[in-house]
């Protein structure tokens, strides 16, 4: 089980440096903003544009490596790392390295997409794409028997690895000629690749929050629930379908926006409902279980958001501004990422209750996303009305918000900023203490040194040996 510790800690490791890139990367494009900062880089070549494309890259890998760092928890529970296995994994680890590495040298050099969330140039798909094949061949070798009989956080990253491999191919379909010479057709399989891939990466999170759960709590309950496959279901068909939200602008079906809406109003409630249970059964304390209640008010907060976001005259107001990045950061930060800290906390062993440090980082999220709401709001509403040939110069702008936007921005991100640095460093110190290595891996894979309260020990879910079992989807 050590090897697989192993794995899971650099996961960890990686999670928080591309996190620490986040922080420098998002700070950096918010000062860029400011007057004498920009006038003083852009005669150098360096484009606010390469910060922001930096930015969401390394967000996206945050919680993607996160997920994957809890995959290999429950695969050190599961069996002993192969030879094989060890292969594999050390080869992804890699050549995720590599590819954030070179994503991080070539994208400031003008050598990039352009694209969302995959502003690097396509050339680095390849290690990426190979290096995912390699850990999704190691979980399905031992996930594979018995895969219906499982807890639905195994198959939520069993769905997560097909639904990433296709989304992450239909993101280049752009470099067909047909596809990029139709601007049309181009922006919908933007959007609709790109929901996907945040779909993709959303079961990894939305599974590894029910398998802290039932670690934490030692309720087995939830993970087979009924209400856990809603989420995992709608989740599914939410990625979808969720494009539409971005894409009201565009020529497409009415019905497309109906279901779009009525989805993922739905999975954002049945989340929230899975969340309630599973929080009521955590014990108190513990650090794990107060990041996962902030990911659960942050869901309700998000759900009013996106309801009103949803309505396509409101849409239309704000759509393109600053309010839309305050949603998704509502959603990313304070939904997804506080499990995903929830992770770290359990991976490292967190043994402080963190609250004065958790209720910082809530207070300067709700502050910043409130500022972007605001600025939002504002602009889209003195754009209804201006004269198009200022659009595109941003002319059009009140003077209070010119003169506001940016320095507000700085304020508010950065001290986001500071209070996820403060658990950042701390949580980085734990990742990189020791010679934790593959030929050292550290103590044995056990539960121990960071459980909040007492359960049952983790056991190999093996396929049940009863013949009827074969009909049952989940054992209930």
């Amino acid at each position: 089980m050590r090897a697989w510790a192993y794995a899971e800690r650099t996961m960890l490791r990686g999670a928080l440096v591309s996190l620490a890139l986040v922080l420098l990367l998002g700070l950096c494009s918010a000062v860029y903003g400011l007057e004498a900062v920009y006038t003083a880089l852009e005669p150098l070549g360096l484009d606010q544009r390469a910060f922001r494309s930096l930015h969401t890259l390394f967000a996206a890998a945050w919680l993607v490596l996160g997920g994957l760092s809890v995959v290999f928890r429950w695969l050190g529970s599961q069996a002993s790392m192969t030879p094989g296995d060890r292969n594999r994994v050390g080869a992804a680890l890699v050549l995720f390295a590599f590819s954030g590495a070179a994503a991080l040298v070539t994208i400031p050099l003008g050598i990039g997409s352009g694209r969302e969330y995959l502003g690097f140039h396509p050339a680095l798909a390849a290690p990426m794409l190979t290096g995912w094949l390699l850990v999704a061949w190691t979980f399905y070798a031992h996930a594979a028997r018995g895969l219906l009989r499982r807890p639905v956080y195994v198959l939520m990253w069993a769905v997560g690895f097909v639904f990433f491999t296709v989304t992450f191919l239909e993101q280049y379909l752009w470099l067909l000629p047909e596809v990029f010479a139709d601007p049309i057709v181009d922006r919908r399989l933007q959007w609709k690749a790109t929901g996907t891939l945040v779909g993709a990466a959303n079961l990894f999170v939305y599974g590894a929050a029910l398998y802290l759960g039932e670690r934490l709590s030692g309720d087995r309950t939830l993970a087979r629930s009924s209400k856990a496959f809603a989420l995992f279901g709608l989740g599914l068909l939410n990625s979808f379908v969720n494009f539409a939200h971005h894409t009201y602008h565009l020529p497409q079906s009415h019905v497309v926006k109906l279901v779009a809406f009525v989805v993922s109003m739905t999975e954002v409630l049945v989340l929230l409902s899975v969340l309630r249970s599973l929080v009521a059964g955590l014990p108190a304390s513990c650090a794990a279980t107060t990041l996962l209640k902030s990911s659960k008010g942050w869901t309700a907060a998000v759900v009013a958001g996106a309801v009103l976001l949803s309505v396509p005259p409101l849409n239309a107001v704000v759509h393109g501004t600053w309010l839309i990045a305050g949603h998704a950061m509502g959603g990313m930060i304070g939904i997804c990422s506080m499990v995903v800290f929830a992770v770290v906390a359990v991976g490292l062993g967190e043994r402080g209750l963190l609250y004065r440090r958790i209720l910082a980082v809530n207070v300067a999220l709700a502050l910043f996303v409130g500022w972007l709401h605001v600025v939002g709001l504002a602009d889209g509403l003195a754009r209804l009305n201006a004269d198009p040939a200022l659009i595109s110069s941003f002319a059009y702008r009140p003077e209070w918000l010119r003169i506001s936007l940016y320095p507000g921005l700085a304020l508010s991100g950065g001290l986001l900023a500071v209070t996820l640095t403060a658990l950042v460093a701390r949580w980085t110190r734990a990742a990189f203490a020791g010679r934790l290595s593959p030929w050292n891996p550290g103590p044995p894979h056990e539960d121990s040194p960071h459980r909040c309260s007492p359960g049952p020990p983790e056991q190999a879910e093996l396929p049940d040996p009863d013949p009827a079992a074969g009909r049952r989807v989940h054992p209930g």
